[in-house]
């Protein structure tokens, strides 16, 4: 079981968190000798005021957050990833890792409640992969470009507006859903089952129809998002990559290279929509969010199976009838 804080490194990281509130930050970053930083709008920044953090801090909490048997697993690993809430007021992904053989800390926001995607503000583009019914969505950006956001705003409109049956498979588990015309189950890999694909069977003996998939790729997985596609499900994947161009290279890039024709064929007829986010300092006037969105028709279907992927662009650029859109384009 996790130890108690003592009082000190509680009050201690009650206060980083508070400013990491305050001033609408998405990270708090923990690094033994350094101050701790937040990121703000995109941007890091020190807390020069606070004292450099120390080693006996950093293990304190590590001991008092994570349970024996993810310490264990940072022992083995050196590298954990986990969420943890505060007093039902404040949830984080925490991730914790060696460098340089002593342990740092990440606190990552999460939202407590995520709106519908109908009402977030948004290109149309986006919003209009909220009506697709069945195949793959395919969410995708860098660190901190909000992909899990996306993807839990696509969930919750699904819950608040259609009667679904809705699985999720995530690690961790982020964003936690309160079910409304839906039923969502959520269910954490490495806790709750071994691995995506032993999520298979889960699948196979519920009558499922969407199927979120929130979790690193190998082969093997990639290869089980494609059959609960070939089941008819409505299948959303968040794929770590900056562009449309990189989260198709990686999905294929998975696979042994004698896989790869098979496999580029089977993305191309189960891919709906791949959806990109990029965060930007618009003109100074702060953060916004650019997006690039392909959609499905049958020039993407032969560019998928047929042409390298760095030509990507010209295919959204002629593909606003069918709404596709470039990452300038959104910002016009």
């Amino acid at each position: 079981m996790p130890v108690m804080l003592d009082s000190a490194t509680e009050l201690r990281l009650n206060k980083l968190l508070s400013a990491l509130s305050e001033y609408k930050g998405s990270d708090l970053h923990l690094t033994i000798a350094n101050p701790p930083s937040l990121r703000i709008g995109g941007k890091l920044q020190s807390l020069a005021n606070e004292p450099l953090l120390t080693n006996d801090f950093l293990s304190n909490l590590i001991r008092a957050l994570l349970t024996d048997v993810q310490l264990q697993h940072l022992e083995l690993t050196k590298d954990v990833t986990t969420v943890v809430t505060f007093k039902g007021k404040s949830r984080y992904k925490l991730h914790a890792y060696s460098q340089q053989g002593s342990y740092s800390l990440t606190f990552h926001t999460i939202p407590l409640t995520v709106a519908p995607l109908s009402r977030w503000t948004i290109h149309a583009a986006v919003q209009q992969c909220s009506q697709i019914q069945k195949g793959l969505i395919v969410v995708a950006g860098g660190y901190g470009a909000g992909k899990s956001t996306l993807v839990a705003g696509l969930v919750e409109e699904l819950n608040q507006t259609s009667a679904h049956h809705i699985m999720t498979f995530e690690q961790p588990i982020e964003f936690v859903y309160t079910d409304a015309q839906s039923i969502v189950e959520q269910v954490e890999i490495g806790v709750d089952i071994a691995d995506l694909q032993s999520g298979l069977q889960r699948v196979y003996q519920e009558d499922i129809d969407v199927v979120v998939v929130n979790t690193a790729l190998d082969a093997a997985g990639m290869r089980t998002v494609l059959h609960f596609v070939e089941m008819g499900k409505l299948v959303i994947l968040e794929v770590m990559a900056p562009t449309v161009q990189l989260a198709l290279t990686t999905m294929v890039g998975v696979f042994h290279a004698a896989e790869q024709i098979s496999v580029r064929d089977e993305l191309a007829i189960a891919i709906q929509a791949v959806i990109a986010l990029q965060p930007v300092d618009e003109h100074g006037q702060g953060p916004a969010v650019a997006c690039e969105v392909l959609r499905q028709n049958t020039a993407t279907i032969n560019f998928i199976k047929h042409e390298t992927f760095d030509k990507i662009g010209l295919l959204l650029e002629n593909g606003r009838n069918d709404g596709m859109i470039t990452f300038e384009q959104s910002l016009r």
